[in-house]
């Protein structure tokens, strides 16, 4: 697992790897997403939103198609390009793998804090 400051599609994010403790807020400021790190497995794939990709965004059952949330989120043309996609390829074993995330919105339930969570990773979207 690494830790460290990236760049893609002219965008910088940070991803932490830390220990979770019960004292630590499930809200997060706008643009840090916390996963469960043994759910969200090391390494993760960020790339380009693909039509049909499909995400269980965190608090709602039942799939959502990306393309559906970016027009509730009101994106516009250049803002679906510039979006990136945190994809888990363990689930597959390729880049059209799960979306476990909209870097920066939103991300899928199943990757979500639970009771029996460990370590997280939290990623910054800045």
């Amino acid at each position: 697992r690494t830790s460290g400051r990236y760049h893609f599609n002219g965008r910088v994010f940070t991803v932490e790897l830390l220990p979770w403790t019960a004292g630590m807020p499930l809200r997060q400021p706008p643009g840090v997403l916390v996963f469960d790190a043994d759910r969200l497995n090391f390494p993760f794939v960020c790339r380009r939103w693909n039509h049909g990709d499909w995400l269980c965004p965190l608090g709602m059952k039942g799939k959502k198609k990306v393309s559906d949330l970016f027009a509730d989120l009101k994106y516009d043309s250049a803002s679906k390009e510039s979006a990136i996609m945190i994809v888990d390829v363990s689930r597959s074993g390729n880049e059209d793998g799960h979306v476990a995330a909209v870097m920066g919105e939103r991300m899928d339930e199943r990757y979500r804090i639970t009771d029996i969570t460990k370590n997280i990773i939290r990623i910054v979207y800045e």
